[in-house]
């Protein structure tokens, strides 16, 4: 919700695709450039790097990835159509 300009929704979904669970949050907010996709998942990583608060570290998105690969699902992030990002959880069933 931190990225989502006010007023604007952010969206949640679930789904089944075959034998795969599918969860995505998305938002309609700035999203994540092409360049930066992968950067957002390292720990410490900030888009901007002048921001020098310490409000908020950097580790949320390092964590779930750890966690998602862990318990052997698949992590990512894409574009929202019309603008903002995406990101999905999907998870292959047994």
């Amino acid at each position: 919700m931190r990225y989502s300009p006010e007023g604007k929704a952010v969206e949640l979904y679930c789904a089944t695709q075959g034998r795969k669970m599918i969860w995505e949050v998305c938002d309609h907010g700035p999203g994540v450039p092409d360049q930066a996709k992968e950067a957002v998942f390292r720990r410490f990583w900030r888009a901007d790097a002048s921001r020098s608060s310490r409000e908020h570290f950097g580790l949320g998105l390092s964590v779930a990835q750890e966690l998602a690969g862990r318990c052997g699902l698949q992590l990512g992030v894409s574009d929202t159509p019309g603008g903002g990002a995406t990101f999905r959880v999907e998870v292959a069933r047994s």
